[in-house]
């Protein structure tokens, strides 16, 4: 079974390869097992003719790893793979060079497996290969097993090849992940003529097969970690269902689920209704419905109040909006019984201008804390406040199908700006910065991924609720990594984006405390600006609270580490006479001045940010 298999772009000394390693007990018939890209089983190549190619036995011996490396552009054999990995990582290694009928791109592709004795094929694995990073290759998880991760050096046996700076793991065999279920298939009630669906989340290395069944009797074609039933009834349809996972080394069974269809005379209600949607010009609009009701609920789709013909499902599309197509959407639902409506808007806006202001991608070796993790701040520079509730983001290779999504309301105000932290909660981070060293206001969204890499090129690609391509993204974003700078990268100091240079990228640009807002973290040596716009036209303006406090004013305000502030009075607000009355440096995330005026007239207090002495 593979354990990885790589495609992408070399740097420019190799060619495209994969790799199979076998984890069970039994030796596999190369014979037997095909490969191919994402033409499918019309280009498929069968492996042990490779391997006679190449002069080698088409076997797959357990616990053994085969490299099949393309052999185009001037690579006849082993030699020169061996050379551009290094002779002493690979001495041991079964490396087999063949030409192959296809070659894997580097924009999108996929590579397939399949199993095909006497007229029965089976496909045995199948994963996608997104958008490849020159000199990197792709591998599994080493905790769940799943396929798209980019190698990392030091991590998992991965290495720098000898020859052009690739970094992968030819040749190694690593451990298999045990089958894990994250999330079982739970009981569905729904009513007869309905559609039920059950779900089911797995891990494991070899990555898991998935056999429906319905009592002790397999459902035909359900493969799929989804089971849809449509049209269903009591007699064939409801009972038990579990899943029968196996990926030849070892299996397992989860615990019942049981379907229940109703047959009962119910009222038609809206279980869950349609929300509001923002989308570009140009995009689809999906507004979806979920009802119950028996006999089943027939539903019609308005468009501020008049039917749209032919819109009498579940799920309404409008495809490739316009303007005039915003306004309320209400969906009628009735049997029978009763009837129910409900409403949700459309707006159809450019898209928001937002940039990522700041990331870090390598926080210092510092032993004050490990709750610390990799980190980016997203800013809207648009006149308009953003929901981010629906918006999906991840980073290399930019991959939409598996993208971390927003389930919550995440309102970014303009000039304010909102920080994704990876693997580390919302109270940890502000514990680690200093909660007064932080806007009060700051959403902090932590997400579960892959922290950014420090020695090859990173990106974040951002897409909004209505986007359903990889290429229909809001904002796409390059990180700018050390591969002509001194190596290794600083670590501790984040990276900033200058606005004042519109086509840079999150370079070498790297955080100085006391410097563009940049302060020194409360639990580490680490040093950045989070929740601070970097250049000091954006900083925003210090919130200002005043108190009685024995006899004078105390005022405070929001402040950033080291800056100079003014405090400034007036008796008058039209026309307004500032007077300089102090000058204070803040020492934390907040600053103070306690006033003690001697006329006991109405005053007016502000705060004004000195910039920095050149």
């Amino acid at each position: 079974m593979p354990r990885r298999q790589r495609a992408g772009a070399p740097s420019g000394a190799g060619e495209d390869f994969f790799e199979l390693t076998n984890y069970g007990s039994d030796a596999v018939d190369l014979g037997a097992l095909w490969f191919a890209d994402e033409a499918g089983w019309g280009a498929a190549h069968r492996l042990s003719d490779l391997a006679r190619h190449a002069g080698e036995v088409p076997v797959l011996h357990p616990g053994e790893s085969l490299v099949f490396v393309r052999e185009s552009r001037g690579i006849p054999g082993q030699t020169e793979f061996r050379a551009w990995w290094r002779e002493a990582r690979l001495a041991d290694r079964c490396i087999i060079t063949a030409p192959w009928g296809f070659g894997l791109s580097a924009n999108r592709d996929e590579l397939r497996l399949w199993h095909a004795t006497a007229g029965v094929t089976n496909q045995l694995d199948r994963v996608p290969l997104g958008g490849a990073d020159r000199g990197v290759t792709f591998t599994s998880a080493a905790s769940t097993g799943a396929f798209g991760a980019l190698s990392r050096e030091g991590d998992a046996e991965a290495f720098r090849a000898a020859v052009g700076g690739d970094v992968g793991s030819p040749g190694s065999v690593g451990s298999p992940v045990p089958l894990r279920v994250i999330r079982a298939p739970a009981d569905v009630e729904t009513d007869a003529g309905a559609t039920a669906v059950f779900r089911l989340v797995a891990h494991g290395l070899p990555r898991p097969r998935f056999q429906w069944c319905r009592g002790a009797s397999d459902l035909p074609g359900a493969t799929a970690s989804m089971l849809v039933l449509s049209n269903v009834s009591p007699a064939l349809d409801g009972g038990v269902y579990t899943v029968r996972l196996e990926n030849g080394v070892e299996s397992l069974v989860t615990a019942p689920a049981a379907l229940i269809v109703n047959r009962k005379a119910r009222c038609a209600t809206i279980v869950r209704p349609p929300v509001d949607l923002e989308v570009t010009p140009g995009q689809t609009a999906s507004f979806g419905v979920e009802v119950r009701g028996y006999p089943l609920p027939e539903l019609q789709w308005l468009h501020d109040g008049e039917a749209i013909p032919g819109a009498a499902n579940a799920l309404l599309e409008i495809p490739d909006v316009t303007p005039g197509r915003a306004g309320r959407y209400t969906v009628e639902v009735r049997n029978p019984l009763c009837a129910a409506a409900v409403a949700a808007s459309l707006s159809v806006l450019p898209a928001p201008r937002l940039i990522v202001a700041e990331a870090m991608l390598c926080p210092s070796a510092s032993a004050a804390t490990a709750d610390r993790n990799d980190w980016w701040e997203l800013v809207n520079v648009d006149t308009r406040p953003v929901n981010l509730r629906g918006w999906r983001f991840d980073d290399h290779p930019g991959v939409l199908d598996g993208a971390f999504t927003i389930t919550n309301d995440v309102w970014v105000l303009p000039g304010r700006s909102v920080i994704f932290v990876s693997d580390l909660d919302a109270g940890a981070f502000r514990r680690w910065w200093g909660p007064t060293n932080l806007p009060s206001d700051l959403p902090i969204v932590s997400y579960i991924g892959n922290g950014f890499g420090n020695d090859f090129t990173e990106s974040i690609t951002r897409w909004n609720s209505a986007a359903r391509e990889d290429a229909d993204f809001i904002l796409e974003f390059e990180l700018r990594v050390c591969l002509e700078f001194p190596d290794p990268c600083p670590c501790g100091a984040s990276r900033w984006y200058d606005p004042e240079d519109p086509d840079a990228e999150l370079g070498f640009n790297y955080s100085v405390a006391g410097e563009r807002g940049a302060f020194r973290a409360a639990l580490s040596d680490d040093v950045g600006s989070p929740g601070w716009l970097s250049n000091d036209d954006h900083l925003g303006r210090p919130q200002l609270a005043i108190a009685g406090a024995g006899g004078g004013l105390e005022l405070t305000w929001t402040a950033l580490l080291g800056r100079a502030y003014e405090v400034q009075r007036s008796s008058a607000l039209v026309p307004a006479a500032w007077s300089p009355i102090a000058r204070v440096t803040a020492a934390t995330g907040a600053a103070g001045y306690r006033d003690t005026p001697v006329a006991a007239t109405a005053l007016l207090y502000r705060v004004v940010l000195l910039p920095v002495a050149p």
